[in-house]
This record gives structure tokens, C-alpha cells and sequence, in this order.
């Protein structure tokens, strides 16, 4: 979505965003230093001293970079790419959902899978790309627009990680960040599933896993919940995100999957997905 280009460093731009106010300040929960959200104009800047800052240009989709001079330039890539684009997105009306997907291919719909970290959205999605006519597009998170009342899936980029037991289960490497397949065919969203982990159930027990589908008022709180969001400070982007979400509730079905812990039942899981979605 974005073309980036490098343009200095951050001393050179200290001075500037020096004279802009502070919007929001915000500790992603993956990373363990403070953003600041500035705004000038229609320009936007992300910053954060310990790796540097960018500008955001809503307009002409550009990206400018400006790292600190002594941070190693793969850092500040994967810092770029997986902490401040997903904000990056939302900031210029593109909503990202924290989500793994997958999609099939016979019809080129999208099945996601939202949950809080560890629920087991790399589990569902990894898992089921391994069955026919499945391929993984996202791990952690699916970028959209629904403004027009179509949900239209938008690339941005993800990478497989896969938590120990994951990995031991399929026989692969745990976080081995892979980079997630992406289809230039049009895919839509078709149906979304809220993870709800079980835990203290009797082993092997078939009622460790229930599948139900939910009202679109359910569904809308919990598509919220799952949004990124910088900000509630600028109207006008608060606007565009509940538009969004609400432009989903028409066309996609909405369940709550609520899962065991192990993996006892991890393929009758699967099966019971691909009946509903077929």
C-alpha cells in the first residue's frame, strides 16, 4: 500500500517535531518502548527515539523514514513493518484487525480467526493451510476496507510465528517467521471466528469444543476489540473505523469457537471449520 522512501535521520527532524503537540503515546504491547502520534496537517509522524521516526502521507500513500544513525537497518525494517504499519494503515482509513486468515481457493474467500495473543490463531490457520485447497495469508493480523459496504482485503505484510508447542505439534520450527503467502486474485471476507480457549476440561472429551454463531451486535463489540487503533483523539478516524467494522456485519458470518488448550481434538476442529464454511 505504501511506497517508503528513506529520507535522513532523526536528528535532522528532532527540531520539527519538537514544535508539533503530542497526540497519543503509546507502548504496543509486543515491543517495550513508547511511540508518539503527531500530526501536521495531513501528514502524520510516528516516532520514538529509541529507533527513530516516520512520516505518514495520507494523500500519495508515502512513507518517509528517518532511523536513528547507529540502529542496524534490518531493526528498523521489521520495527517499520510490524509495529507502526498496522497504525500506519488505520491512520489513512484502512482498518487492521488482529487476525490470522486463511483462503480457499475454489472460491477465493477469507476465513479469519481473532483472538487475544496465545488463544491459538496461528494454530487454526497454520494447521488448516495444511489441508487442500487452504493457504495462510496472515498470522497475526488482516488489513481491510468495507467503507463501501464490500469488504475488500488489502495486503500487509505478516509473517508466520509459531509458539513451541505449535511447532512441535506439526514438526516445524518454533518462531520461524516465515513470511505469509499472498494472492493477487480478489479475496473477500467471508467468515470471522472468535477464539475462546477452554482450559480445565477433561481430556479427549468431545464437548471440550463448541461452535456457535453470534448476533452481528455480539460480533460488532468483539470486531472492536480486536481493531487496532492509535488513537481516539481524531474524530475523523474514529469515524472511518466504525464505519468499517460496520460495513462488515453484512456479508460475513460471525462465530465464537470456543477451543480446548491441547491437541486432542485439533482435527475434528478442522473438520467441523470446513463444514460450516463450505
Amino acid at each position: 500500500m505504501f511506497e517508503i522512501s528513506r529520507m535522513g535521520y532523526w536528528k535532522e527532524i528532532q527540531s520539527i517535531l519538537s514544535t508539533l503537540p503530542v497526540i497519543e503515546a503509546w507502548q504496543p504491547t509486543s515491543v517495550r518502548i513508547v511511540t508518539q502520534l503527531r500530526r501536521s496537517g495531513n501528514q502524520y509522524w510516528l516516532s520514538c527515539p529509541d529507533i527513530g521516526a516516520i512520516s505518514i502521507d495520507c494523500a500519495s500513500n508515502q512513507i518517509s523514514t528517518y532511523p536513528i544513525e547507529n540502529i542496524d537497518q534490518t531493526e528498523f525494517g521489521s520495527f517499520l513493518t510490524f509495529v507502526w504499519f498496522p497504525f500506519a494503515y488505520q491512520l489513512c482509513g484502512i482498518q487492521v484487525i488482529h487476525a490470522s486468515a486463511v483462503v480457499n481457493h475454489t472460491n477465493n474467500t477469507i476465513l479469519a480467526f481473532c483472538g487475544d495473543s496465545g488463544a491459538g490463531k496461528s494454530t487454526l490457520a497454520f494447521g488448516l493451510a495444511k489441508r487442500d485447497n487452504w493457504t495462510q495469508i496472515a498470522d497475526d493480523r488482516i488489513a481491510f476496507n468495507a467503507a463501501n459496504g464490500e469488504p475488500k482485503l488489502i495486503f500487509i505484510p505478516d509473517r508466520i510465528k509459531l509458539r513451541p508447542p505449535t511447532a512441535d505439534y506439526f514438526g516445524e520450527e518454533p518462531f520461524g517467521y516465515d513470511p505469509c503467502t499472498w494472492l493477487e486474485t480478489p479475496m473477500t471476507i467471508k467468515t470471522i471466528f472468535f477464539i475462546n480457549p477452554k482450559k480445565d476440561q477433561a481430556p479427549h472429551s468431545r464437548d471440550q469444543y463448541e461452535i456457535r454463531p453470534l448476533s452481528k451486535a455480539d460480533s460488532y463489540k468483539l470486531l472492536l476489540s480486536h481493531a487496532f487503533s492509535i488513537t481516539t483523539q481524531l474524530q475523523e478516524n474514529n469515524q472511518k473505523l466504525l464505519n468499517n467494522y460496520l460495513g462488515l456485519l453484512s456479508d460475513v458470518n460471525f462465530f465464537q469457537l470456543s477451543i480446548p488448550t491441547d491437541f486432542n481434538l485439533l482435527e475434528d476442529i478442522y473438520n467441523a471449520i470446513e463444514a460450516i464454511v463450505e
